[in-house]
């Protein structure tokens, strides 16, 4: 995950802005179902780096995600969704499971990648948005490549 400290510039947080990792943005759907149509989430965090490293690699949807949820979440405010067993939240650490399980369908395919062509693989199957790539690296992740 590049972090939850946006807009403004460098400031991915650690680990994000460490170089072999994958920083995760996360992007808004605004309720679409086109990936054309997505934004940048305002609070995710922007790139370069401090050392002016290009990040965040790749953004993923990251607003009112839907997920399951502890039964004895410690977290009262994240709202309840069907019988407390899902919550609905925002952030780059909910974008950054869908890119790993995209890079999981691509290991998958072929357990012999090494982690830079995973990599490598995971952001040249992406969607260029209209925000800078400051914001949202190499686009929106996409599936349908794989």
């Amino acid at each position: 995950a590049a972090g939850n400290s946006g807009p403004a510039e460098k400031s991915i947080e650690s680990p994000g802005c460490c170089g072999a990792t994958v920083a995760v943005g996360a992007a808004n759907d605004r309720n679409t179902l086109t990936p054309e149509a997505c934004t940048i989430a305002s609070f995710s965090s922007r790139g370069p780096t401090l050392d002016n490293t290009m990040k965040p690699d790749i953004c993923a949807p990251g607003v009112n995600i839907v997920a399951t949820r502890a039964r004895r979440l410690y977290v009262q405010k994240l709202q309840r969704i069907h019988l407390y067993s899902y919550t609905r939240m925002s952030g780059t650490s909910m974008a950054a499971p869908i890119v790993s399980g995209v890079a999981a369908l691509l290991l998958q395919g072929d357990p012999s990648l090494t982690t830079e062509q995973l990599k490598q693989k995971l952001l040249a199957g992406t969607i260029k948005l209209s925000s800078p790539v400051t914001a949202q690296g190499q686009g929106l992740v996409q599936i349908s490549p794989v």
